[in-house]
């Protein structure tokens, strides 16, 4: 794991078999990297991407976000 006050040093948790595995809600910490640093603010989501998507890959992205 590494720290934001350690980097670029890391420290190395272990655990045996018997330990519960760990569990990290990615969604949750995505969420949070997106918001504090700020990405709603520093991309303009209305440009077209660059380098442009194929066609193809362009009219999934179009159904996906119809769905949301």
């Amino acid at each position: 794991m590494s720290r934001v006050t350690l980097r670029p040093e890391a420290e190395l948790y272990c655990f045996n078999l018997e330990d519960k595995e760990p569990i990290l809600d990615l969604q949750v910490l995505l969420n949070q990297v997106y918001n504090r640093a700020g990405y709603d603010y520093r991309i303009d989501y209305s440009r077209e991407v660059e380098p442009a998507l194929a066609e193809k890959d362009k009219i999934w992205v179009e159904e996906l976000l119809e769905t949301l």
